[in-house]
């Protein structure tokens, strides 16, 4: 089988869904791992009503696989969702958490969220979150749509980019 075409797909390459999917990504975080010196175990789930196939990474050396902010974390499920491209044909939803970081981290962002909310409402001044990833600033969206005299926008370029949330005009 080829590894790779200009057009991007494998010709030949058996459809990605379920048990197939959740087969070649296990053995790719595992060989992941390795190659990179970490020890640490996987498991793989699927979550069929929602599309995606979780990674549950428990290890040791989890600070080095999440790396500052989780860019490591990021970075490896993105290589794993190329590594799934290849050799299934198509893009699959893959998910990759380290111990209950991913968790912990919601759990943040909710504090950080609630509390600009709350500077928001009281003082009537717009509240600036730095430093957020894309996916983020898109989970305190997400998070804030039920608010009904807020609003968080997304300001900047590049690295500059951050999270306004301010009081609805």
């Amino acid at each position: 089988m080829a590894v790779s075409t200009k057009a991007g797909k494998i010709p030949n390459a058996p459809k990605a869904g379920g048990a197939l999917t959740a087969e070649v990504t296990k053995d790719q975080a595992e060989e992941l791992l390795e190659l990179v010196g970490i020890d640490g175990t996987v498991d793989v789930t699927e979550d069929k009503e929602n599309g995606f196939v979780n990674v549950q990474i428990e290890t040791e050396q989890a600070g080095v696989l999440i790396g500052h902010r989780g860019e490591t974390l990021s970075s490896f499920q993105t290589i794993l969702r190329q590594i799934a491209f290849n050799r299934l044909g198509e893009a699959a939803n893959i998910l990759v958490n380290v111990g209950d970081w991913k968790s912990k981290r919601e759990e943040t962002l909710r504090n950080i969220a609630q509390t600009a909310v709350g500077k928001a409402r009281n003082t009537g001044v717009a509240q600036h979150i730095y430093d957020l990833t894309p996916a983020e600033r898109r989970f305190v969206h997400i998070l804030l749509t039920d608010e009904s005299e807020i609003v968080a926008e997304s300001e900047g370029e590049g690295r500059e980019r951050h999270l306004v949330i301010k009081l609805i005009q």
